[in-house]
């Protein structure tokens, strides 16, 4: 079977994956999320995606648990699915619970929901807390990627290692293996999950510079160990490639996120490099926040907060973040938006 990638990082590869690796991936996460045959998969996220072919089309294949297909990603539709009296599990992406918690008019009973999972990209502590807070269920973060399945779950007893540190991911599945990278931090795994490798020039190869290697994987995900309630949970904190060059000073956009998600009344941020001609980048800061944030009152903070050069040159307060269908940061239209602005 070809997968495909999402191509948020350049464009979309074919990854070649065998039947075996499929099915060690369904096991893997049906035995370290606890899902059982009679719990029924609450279906929003697209089946024909790695997320969704993981974690709902594969347990319904292995083990009979039935699927719900939610045909619309609108809060009220989706949320009514929620309040399902099965016995029930939610795997979700950030945006969809960022929507959950904007709705005025979404609430649902609890009754048989019991598990709610965020992938696709790292879920936002203060989108975790809100959702939390109205729904009282925790969303439990859950990392992997096309190349290797599942890699990382939140599987401790409150469920809120999204709520408690930023980017925290959890802990390896069963049967999954992840270091670091001594020099650079990156996140390597092996597990049986593990592809074979990219379709087209690079199959079966190694790189250098990352990718597939000695049977493992390399990922571009930079990252670190921390000790959380007796256990060892992996902390994303940036991609490698992702710094961003201003005037000769070395920026990390993921330094500029956190510094901005601190701030009162901000929901979500974003903030990557786009070209400019006096400084070859400059940063641009894309952020969701209440109607009492204002561009001054950012700059303001992070001016006291962060070195000069890390202060974003543009900054864009809009109503929702740019998605791709599969539920990512459409970074290129933001890219296209900043320089829009920059040309005017």
């Amino acid at each position: 079977m070809i997968k495909l990638t999402s191509g948020t990082a350049g464009a979309p590869r074919g990854v070649a994956t065998t039947a075996a690796q499929l099915v060690a991936d369904a096991i893997t996460i049906l035995i370290g999320m606890r899902i059982h045959e009679q719990d029924v998969g609450i279906g929003v996220i697209p089946l024909s995606h790695s997320y969704g072919l993981s974690s709902l089309l594969m347990p319904l294949v292995i083990q009979g648990s039935p699927i719900l297909i939610t045909p619309s990603s609108v809060p009220g539709m989706f949320i009514e699915a929620l309040a399902i009296e099965e016995p029930a599990f939610f795997p979700g992406v950030p945006y969809l619970y960022e929507l959950a918690t904007r709705d005025v008019a979404a609430r649902f009973r609890r009754r048989g929901l019991h598990t709610c999972i965020s992938a696709g990209a790292l879920l936002p502590a203060a989108t975790a807390e809100a959702f939390n807070a109205r729904f009282g269920l925790p969303v439990r973060a859950f990392y992997g990627t096309s190349e290797t399945g599942g890699i990382t779950f939140d599987a401790s007893p409150g469920g809120d290692a999204a709520m408690k540190v930023e980017g925290c991911v959890g802990t390896p599945l069963p049967g999954v293996s992840v270091r670091l990278e001594p020099e650079t931090s990156r996140v390597i795994v092996r597990s049986a999950a593990v592809a074979s490798g990219y379709l087209g020039k690079t199959f079966g190869k190694t790189e250098a510079s990352g990718g597939f290697r000695d049977g493992g994987f390399v990922t571009a995900d930079v990252g670190r160990f921390e000790p959380r309630d007796g256990r060892c949970e992996l902390r994303l904190t940036g991609r490698i490639g992702a710094v961003v060059n201003v005037a000769g000073r070395k920026v990390d956009p993921r330094e500029v996120e956190q510094a901005i998600l601190g701030l009162a009344d901000v929901r979500e941020s974003a903030v990557l490099g786009v070209p400019d001609p006096v400084r070859g980048e400059s940063l641009a800061a894309f952020i969701v926040a209440g109607p009492e944030v204002t561009r001054e009152k950012i700059l303001a903070n992070l001016r006291g907060m962060l070195a000069p050069w890390k202060v974003p040159r543009q900054v864009f307060l809009v109503e929702r973040m740019p998605r791709t269908e599969r539920g990512k940061l459409n970074t290129e239209a933001l890219r296209r938006r900043a320089a829009s602005s920059m040309d005017t």
